[in-house]
């Protein structure tokens, strides 16, 4: 008889888990129908539930602002931004078959943005286990709590709460990581670097971020039972505690995607001397409805957020390239306006009429008698500008003083003489 590997011995022990779980769900769904059908949905109802998808949501936006904490904390420091929308982005991705997709995601995500394969996988793999260090402590300090009347019954919360805490040091937890990235590595058909699977310091406030996502988690979940029965407060811990543990069983159990059918199963065990069968059936029904109604919508948030910012990037980029054209009324600089070609053409007229006035009066002058004593130093005679004009001796000649006609329109406004023309 041939013997079947390992992995198809886990994987048939894996799938009849499964069926086990979900046959025992509809077994007490079958006995207990007529209290689910007793159970009344108001306007009220209504407005609670709405309240625990927020809540959820919020748990799941919580959780990936967490994830840039656990980066940092193995020296892969992120935006707190980006890990919120890689988290949200893959989050949904567990409840396909294999329940691993959502890690591959973030994995793949991790390199794209520099890391190595070891310490995305680090990266990735701590996020789950600090979740299971998490609700074990607020199950074991809930648990604590309730039996706070009989002594006896703190040693074994108190020694899983002390157990957890020592588990998470980086000297325990290291070749805990060591070994599962090896073999996520290996299933992905990755090469890593074993010295790069290491936590450098402890945890600490990583472990507080994730004690706030479960606790967040379990309030939705209470929520749920409120929209359906009314709590007492001495009912509180018990089930935010129970809650803790079927959250956390329902994590660490392979095989169930999104820990479906044994969170269901474990709670409704825990839970079943606190309430009726048929109220803990809905109830869990209706928060696997909502957690993954506030898994679909954290996912569709980020797709829209993408969709609106590429659609607005390059509206902004011809926005910007507008603002910056000068308005369409105004010519360049070097081209006069219409007005200023106006004032110049008048400026100009007035300018030749002023010369015109200038000449005649100058016509009128008389000339001084001719007068041998009368000599014109060198000093006193015109220099001329113009480089055609000059004579080849040195000595200047003053030309004669002759009246100008007025410039008429198209005419030079001034001639020029060369000394010795003859008039």
């Amino acid at each position: 008889m041939r013997w079947l590997s390992p992995s198809t011995v886990k994987r048939i022990l894996r799938w009849a888990l499964l069926g086990g779980i979900l046959f025992f769900l509809a077994k007490t769904l079958k006995d207990h129908w007529q209290e689910v059908r007793s159970l009344e949905i108001t306007s009220a109802t209504w407005a609670i539930l709405t309240m625990a998808l927020g809540v959820t949501l919020s748990a799941h936006i919580w959780s990936g602002w967490v994830w840039h904490l656990i980066l940092k904390t193995i020296g892969q420091p992120r935006d707190g931004r980006w890990s919120t929308v890689i988290y949200l982005k893959t989050n949904i991705a567990k409840y396909l078959p294999g329940n691993v997709w959502h890690f591959y995601g973030r994995v793949r995500a991790l390199q794209s943005s520099g890391s190595s394969t070891g310490a995305a996988i680090v990266g990735v793999l701590l996020e789950p286990l600090l979740m299971a260090a998490a609700a074990l402590g607020l199950a074991a300090i809930c648990f604590s709590i309730t039996a706070v009347s009989d002594r006896r019954l703190l040693v074994l919360p108190l020694g899983a709460l002390v157990a957890m805490l020592v588990a998470i040091h980086p000297r325990f937890l290291n070749p805990i990581l060591q070994k599962l990235g090896k073999a996520k590595a290996k299933a992905q058909g990755l090469t890593v670097i074993t010295s790069t699977l290491r936590l450098q310091t402890y945890p600490w406030q990583s472990l507080l971020g994730e004690l706030g996502f479960v606790f967040l988690r379990g309030m939705g979940f209470m929520l749920t039972i409120v929209a359906l029965h009314s709590l007492t407060p001495d009912q509180f811990f018990p089930v935010l505690g129970a809650f803790s543990l079927a959250w956390l069983l329902g994590l660490v159990v392979p095989g169930a995607p999104g820990g479906v059918g044994v969170f269901e199963a474990v709670a409704i065990a825990l839970l079943g001397n606190q309430f009726s069968s048929g109220l803990l059936i809905s109830s869990v029904a209706l928060y696997r409805l909502i957690s993954t109604l506030a898994e679909a919508l954290g996912a569709g948030l980020i797709w829209l957020e993408e969709r609106i910012t590429n659609f607005m990037h390059p509206v902004g980029k011809a926005k910007k390239r507008i603002l910056l054209l000068p308005p369409t009324d105004s010519l360049p600089t070097d081209t006069p306006s219409p007005s200023a070609l106006a004032t110049s053409t008048a400026d100009n007229d007035a300018e030749v009429e002023n010369t015109a006035s200038d000449k005649e009066d100058a016509s009128t002058v008389p000339m001084p008698a001719e007068n041998p004593s009368f000599k014109i130093s060198d000093t006193d005679a015109p220099q001329q500008t113009d480089p055609s004009a000059r004579q080849e001796t040195s000595e200047p000649v003053l030309p004669p003083i002759t009246p100008q006609p007025v410039a008429q329109e198209g005419e030079p406004i001034s001639k020029s003489f060369t000394p010795g023309e003859q008039q």
